[in-house]
């Protein structure tokens, strides 16, 4: 968490530690005036009107559901891809649909803060990636985000500004991994995880004009 706060996602307060686990202050409420205040939230699994907890959605179909609803399209598809940039890069697979989610804020609907993230690879049960850039025509996964942001419906104008963000966050991906060893990640992970950062750095240094 210390990592994607340093990477600029949006992320919510300091770990706690209680016992032998770590929290996230929480962020569905918030006490006002002596009063405790709720905010309105909902899982991406409920917004794509998913049920159960063995689906396996396209992340298609779960940003065009987002879309769908928050205030802001642009900034929280940025903020979706940025998300599944970090993922990629150090491993975290426990992506599923109900680890994504919006509330709202004041008049405005957007993607909560990062929660549940973390290299997951760690993991004995071997946590597989639940939610994949499946292509909506051909069901084919896409493992290059290029070719994942051409197959989004997006104007000419929205697309560039989401290259453009993209690339950019590609720029900060060269210090992923200085980023990791000072929140103190052990060097064994950064290294193991290195080949995974530069992929994503090569693949976002590639983007070019969506024709």
């Amino acid at each position: 968490m210390q990592v994607a706060a340093a990477m600029g996602v949006r992320t919510h307060g300091k770990l706690e530690r209680h016992g032998d686990a770590l929290f996230i202050p929480r962020f569905d409420r918030v006490v006002e005036h002596g009063r405790v205040m709720r905010r309105h939230q909902e899982s991406a699994a409920s917004l794509a009107g998913l049920c159960g907890f063995d689906s396996r959605p396209s992340q298609f179909e779960l940003l065009n559901a987002i879309r769908t609803f928050v205030t802001d399209k642009t900034e929280n598809t940025i903020e979706f891809l940025k998300r599944d940039v970090l993922n990629l890069a150090m491993r975290n697979t426990d992506n599923h649909a109900r680890n994504t989610a919006v509330q709202k804020v004041g008049d405005e609907i957007r993607l909560t803060p990062l929660f549940d993230f973390a290299p997951m690879y760690l993991d004995p049960e071997g946590i597989v990636r639940a939610a994949r850039w499946y292509h909506p025509a051909t069901k084919r996964e896409l493992i290059e985000w290029r070719d994942v942001l051409a197959a989004l419906t997006l104007d000419d104008g929205e697309a560039e500004h989401i290259v453009g963000a993209l690339r950019k966050f590609g720029e900060q991906m060269t210090e992923l991994g200085n980023h990791m060893q000072q929140a103190g990640v052990d060097d064994d992970i950064v290294a193991f995880l290195r080949p995974n950062i530069d992929e994503q750095v090569r693949q976002l240094h590639a983007l070019g004009d969506i024709e």
